[in-house]
């Protein structure tokens, strides 16, 4: 969820950017025509909305006696937007296995 890629060559890595602030370059050292560095694209983004941090940062796990993980949230606190992330995520690394477009 930390890494980029820069849109006008090949360079692919982890970011290191400030927290709530996207302004990594590239360090291949590509430019724009302005000449502005040209900024990496997070191959994933989550906006800056404590809400949606808190609920990620809620979620809890343990391993059963049968290896499976078994996921959890405390009461009194929500885990949809966590699972949203974690499909949307799942589904983006799983796109290029997709061959061909879904039935609609």
């Amino acid at each position: 969820m930390r890494t980029a890629n820069c849109p006008m060559c090949d360079y692919s890595g982890y970011v290191d950017g400030g927290e709530g602030k996207w302004g990594t370059a590239c360090p291949d050292g590509c430019r724009l025509d302005d000449e502005r560095s040209v900024p990496l694209r997070p191959l994933m983004h989550i906006p800056n909305d404590p809400d949606l941090f808190a609920e990620l940062n809620v979620e809890l796990y343990e391993r059963c006696k049968t290896g499976k993980i078994l996921f959890s949230h405390s009461q009194g606190t929500h885990d949809d937007r966590f699972w949203a992330v974690a499909l949307g995520n799942y589904t983006a690394e799983m796109e290029p296995l997709i061959s061909k477009p879904l039935a609609k």
